[in-house]
């Protein structure tokens, strides 16, 4: 996924984009989940993930997740803007570089938010 800004430096650099995916169109069809009314998104493979973990239902996963990722916003995009870094998390949003399979990625999205993901939904 790339923001219109990276479109638009493709298409000046003369190369023609042959298909963009937003996360707008990722909303649309389901691939994301929106964060309240936030410009925040979870994947929905995330999302089942730690609705399983935690055990919880999707109003009260989603709810726990924007709670938790609030305070972590500005770091997240610090660590992306001037170390050209993603925050890592676990499950429990605790930062760090984690090596198991509980991994959260945050990374600024098209939006002005940020979209938390598993490694392998890159």
């Amino acid at each position: 996924m790339v923001s219109e800004q990276t479109l638009e430096q493709t298409q000046d650099q003369g190369m023609e984009v042959i298909f963009s995916y937003t996360a707008l169109d990722a909303l649309n069809d389901g691939t994301f989940a929106r964060l309240g009314k936030s410009n925040h998104l979870i994947t929905n493979n995330l999302l089942v993930a730690m609705q399983k973990k935690h055990n919880q239902e999707l109003g009260e996963c989603l709810n726990f997740v924007l709670c938790e990722l609030l305070p972590l916003v500005p770091y997240a995009f610090n660590e992306y803007n001037n170390k050209n870094g993603i925050l890592k998390t676990n499950y429990k949003f605790k930062v760090g570089n984690y090596k198991h399979s509980e991994i959260i990625w945050m990374i600024p999205n098209e939006l002005g938010g940020l979209t938390l993901m598993k490694p392998e939904d890159y």
